[in-house]
Formats: structure tokens, C-alpha cells, sequence
């Protein structure tokens, strides 16, 4: 990959962690604000709660293009290219389908929880971390893993902005792009570097998938 004036090779196992680190701090940062403003939105009247549920409609109504230039120029300005901390700011946003699958589930939770916790003298913190989000963790898990996949596929943002820290996705990229390895016999390489990269979604996804679908409803009422 190139590194400043030069060239800086990196092995599968580096590229392995890098997708490790960016994919899943990724999706958790993406996943915690969706749930942590459609929290706010779903369970807080006021007036900038309609704003921002307004926001998220009309951006999922109106596509949102063109958007790259400037975000290249802000992350170079904050010096926040190049860095995993810099794509996780990146990835802190709360607009998209998601927001709203985390909006009906805390509609969804019965008010009667954070009344009786408020009661007791509780915080809106701690009714939050403690009682209403344990109830969406299957909600937050599913969505988790959907985002992870997601990124874990992405090779694009790692292109642009991690061009020292290659992902597996990235590094499959450069091998297909570059014209000497196109031959009949870097097939065989290109397949097994697709296996690779498949691997740990697929692992993942087998050890976590009855937890995540059986938790995936909101509430804890039994009548």
C-alpha cells in the first residue's frame, strides 16, 4: 500500500486486524448513536425531536450526493485522515433505516419502567443504560451485525482514508485492480483471500445468531 513516498506491504494478518478494528468499532460507534438519539427522540417531547425525526425522513427521501469532496476536506483539516479514530467519527451518525427501527422499539417500551425507576430516584442516565436499553440489546445486536458485514465488506473507506491501515477488503481490491495479477494462476489466490475475508462474518454470525433472534423484541411486560 502506498506510505508517504513509499511503498509499505501488509500481510493478511494486518489486514485481518485492521478489519477487526474498523469494522466492528465502526459499527458499534454507528450502532450506539442510532439507538442513543432515537432513544432521545422516541422517549423525550420536545420540539428538536421532530427536527431531527424530520431530518432522517427527508434524507432518506431525498438522496444525499456529492457529499465526498467535502468530507475528504474536513477529515484533512481536523488531521483526522489516516486514523481509526478519525473513520469512527466519520461512521457517528444517526440518519437511515436503522434510526427508525430503534425509534419503533422504544415507542414500543412501556413508559412504566423509567416512572417506577424515576420513582426510586433513579437518573435518566441510568434509566437509560440500565433498564430501557437491555430491553432493545436484541434489537442492538441485530442491527450490530448487519452494520458489521456492512463494513466488513467496505473497501472504500478504507481507500481513502486509511491508506496505511489496509483492510482485508482493500487488499482483495488491489489484487483484483492490479493487472499482473490477473493471470489464470492468481485465481487460485484470489479464491482463497475471498474465503479468508468470508470467514469471520460467517463465524460470527453462526455463533451469535440464535441469541440475537431470540432477543429481538422489546419489553419485558407478562400478562
Amino acid at each position: 500500500v502506498p506510505y508517504g513516498a513509499s511503498v509499505r506491504t501488509v500481510g493478511i494478518a494486518g489486514q485481518l486486524l485492521n478489519s477487526v478494528i474498523y469494522s466492528a468499532g465502526s459499527a458499534f460507534v454507528n450502532c450506539f448513536v442510532l439507538c442513543l438519539v432515537a432513544y432521545l427522540v422516541a422517549k423525550y417531547d420536545f420540539g428538536f425531536s421532530k427536527f431531527v425525526y424530520g431530518i432522517v425522513v427527508v434524507t432518506m427521501m431525498i438522496p444525499i450526493i456529492g457529499s465526498l469532496p467535502s468530507e475528504m476536506q474536513i477529515m484533512t483539516a481536523l488531521r483526522l485522515k489516516d486514523s481509526f479514530f478519525g473513520v469512527f467519527v466519520l461512521r457517528a451518525g444517526f440518519t437511515g433505516m436503522y434510526f427508525l427501527i430503534f425509534y419503533a422499539q422504544f415507542k414500543s417500551v412501556s413508559d412504566g419502567y423509567a416512572q417506577a425507576a424515576s420513582i426510586d430516584g433513579a437518573s435518566h442516565t441510568r434509566i437509560m443504560f440500565e433498564i430501557i436499553f437491555p430491553l432493545v440489546r436484541g434489537t442492538f445486536g441485530v442491527v450490530f451485525l448487519v452494520l458489521l458485514v456492512n463494513f466488513w465488506n467496505d473497501y472504500q473507506t478504507p481507500m481513502l482514508y486509511l491508506t496505511s491501515n489496509p483492510t482485508m477488503s482493500y487488499g482483495l481490491y488491489m489484487l483484483h485492480a492490479q493487472p499482473r495479477d490477473n493471470s489464470a494462476g492468481a485465481l487460485p489466490v484470489k479464491l482463497a483471500a475471498c474465503i479468508l475475508s468470508c470467514l469471520p462474518p460467517i463465524i460470527i454470525f453462526i455463533i451469535f445468531r440464535n441469541k440475537m433472534m431470540g432477543n429481538f423484541s422489546a419489553g419485558g411486560l407478562k400478562g
